[in-house]
Order: structure tokens, then sequence, then C-alpha cells
């Protein structure tokens, strides 16, 4: 069975046919949202490399119901906030969130007044 990727259209400034694993818009930059709907195109390609098929065989990436971050498939815990996949497990307090871009166990970024 061979695996294709998937695109989706930017609802925001109309950009066509973005590639289904990038969480946010080539044209814009805007995220991609959680209702987003994929679709294959006919000329899709055969997915070949072994770290985007190892990717696709894990399984749809997920959008943390929390703080809206998307997640890859394989993610446990929300990358951004915490939150647990399934909702078992609360996310962490809201000045307690890294900030975007930060090494995992990186302080909680806080503001002086």
């Amino acid at each position: 069975m061979a695996v294709r990727e998937g695109v989706w259209d930017c609802p925001y400034c109309g950009a066509k046919g973005i590639r289904g694993p990038l969480t946010s818009c080539s044209g814009c930059g805007a995220a991609r949202d959680a209702n987003v709907k994929f679709y294959l195109p006919s000329e899709a390609a055969e997915v070949i490399d072994q770290a985007a098929l190892a990717a696709a065989k894990a399984g749809a990436d997920w959008h943390c119901s929390y703080c809206g971050t998307d997640n890859k498939a394989v993610a446990k815990v929300c990358v951004r906030c915490g939150a647990s996949v399934d909702g078992t497990e609360k996310r962490r307090a809201v000045g307690q969130v890294p900030p975007a871009g930060a090494p995992a166990g990186a302080p909680a970024a806080t503001s002086r007044p």
C-alpha cells in the first residue's frame, strides 16, 4: 500500500495545496486550524522518505484542546502546555507554560511590572 501526502488550504489568505505536515500557512503564517480539511491531489507523489513514512504510520497529529497547539501523533502530552492527549491530565498553570521554542524543562517566562 502506498502512502501519499495530503494537502490543505488556508482559510485566511486562500493559499492552496499546503503540505499536510505543515502546521502553519506558507503564505501568511497563520496556524493551521483544528478543523482544517485535508485532501489528496490527483498528482500526489508516493512518500518514500523513511522518516516521513514513520511519521505517517504514527497516525494523525492532534490539536490540544487547552492551548490550541498542534502536536505530533507520537506526543503523549502537549508540547506547549503539558495537557495529555486523552484529556485525563490537566495542563500546567498558564504562568508555567514555557515560552515557544524553549527546550524541555526550561523555566517558564515571567513578566515584570
